[in-house]
């Protein structure tokens, strides 16, 4: 009923006396409403135009994230924000990031991939400069000053956890390349030291020990310090 208070371009309590008496809808215990029968759901959804699709599916959305059911049921938000057009793209791969890193701690890997495969596409598909456009609240993961790298690199590495969670290399292997390409582009040798690292760690402990030695000796060539620059020298020694 919050939910639909909010979301509600007008007072629906009129309508509602009306669909509850002609039984086109039911209320539950627990004060939520539902339609009495999925047909009843499917019919009213297909009457109306994509438009009107689009623009309720945005304020279903955008009333999840103010209420702060948003990150309680990340799956929920990606799907209205998924349905809302190009103008909920970046919200969609938001919270379908934050739906496959839920998935992840639930052992549901298979799952997680997929959101995280949407998300990554939803991402590069949006243009250059992108920011968040629409509503902001505080319950909002993200502000309106974000923009796409910082989550694609999240997205890319929940997507190899998941994939080295299954023992698939070849999965996990792609997603940290990937990794490596958005550092390069972003001359980012920090990300860069981490993901060579950690594919050099992940490697080894599945007894590719050749393409783990090989992949540190890429590391050492990346770090290989400028005269002087002592914050390089120190970790490329140890390593």
């Amino acid at each position: 009923l919050e939910l639909l208070e909010l979301a509600a371009t007008s007072d629906p309590l009129v309508g509602l006396e009306v669909l509850l008496e002609r039984n086109f809808l039911i209320e539950r215990p627990d004060q939520r409403l539902d339609f009495h029968h999925h047909i009843v759901r499917q019919v009213a959804y297909e009457s109306m135009s994509a438009l009107q699709r689009r623009r309720w599916h945005l304020r279903v959305a955008e009333g999840l994230v103010v209420l702060g059911r948003a990150e309680q049921n990340p799956a929920e938000a990606a799907f209205h924000f998924g349905q809302s057009g190009a103008q909920g793209s970046f919200r969609y791969a938001r919270f379908a990031i934050l739906a496959g890193e839920k998935l992840l701690r639930a052992y549901g890997f298979h799952q997680a991939i997929d959101y995280f495969d949407n998300a990554v596409i939803a991402l590069e598909r949006l243009p250059a400069g992108a920011t968040l456009v629409g509503t902001v609240s505080a319950s909002d993961p993200a502000s309106a000053g974000d923009s796409p790298g910082g989550w694609m690199e999240r997205a890319l590495q929940g997507r190899a956890l998941a994939f080295e969670s299954l023992f698939d290399l070849a999965g996990a292997t792609d997603s940290w390349q990937r990794i490596v390409a958005l550092a390069r582009r972003h001359n980012d040798p920090n990300l860069l030291l981490r993901v060579h690292s950690r594919m050099a760690t992940v490697l080894g402990l599945m007894g590719q020990a050749r393409e783990s030695h090989r992949l540190l000796q890429d590391l050492v060539l990346i770090l290989a310090p400028d005269e002087g620059d002592e914050a390089r020298l120190d970790p490329s020694e140890r390593l």
